[in-house]
């Protein structure tokens, strides 16, 4: 195992696990894209669509999808009771 492998190992075990899921998600993705290869062949919105999956980020640690609804619902109808 090479010395930044090591380094790496280090970080992640003292992250929490929230962080290292995240971490974990992020080397899946790697893996997948190193894995992936654009066929010639491929329509350009396919090319499209595949970069989209390639920059596509996940939700925050703190994101609370209840919270969210219940801001988009105050914001569109105000108190309606």
């Amino acid at each position: 195992m090479s010395t930044t492998q090591e380094q790496v190992i280090k970080h992640v075990i003292n992250m929490s696990d929230v962080d290292a899921k995240f971490i974990l998600e992020i080397i899946e993705r790697l893996i997948t894209k190193e894995k992936a290869t654009v066929n010639p062949a491929v329509s350009n919105k396919m090319k499209a669509f595949q970069k989209l999956e390639q920059l596509r980020g996940g939700f925050p640690v703190d994101f609370d999808p209840d919270k969210e609804l219940a801001e988009a619902r105050e914001a569109k109808y105000g108190n309606i009771g």
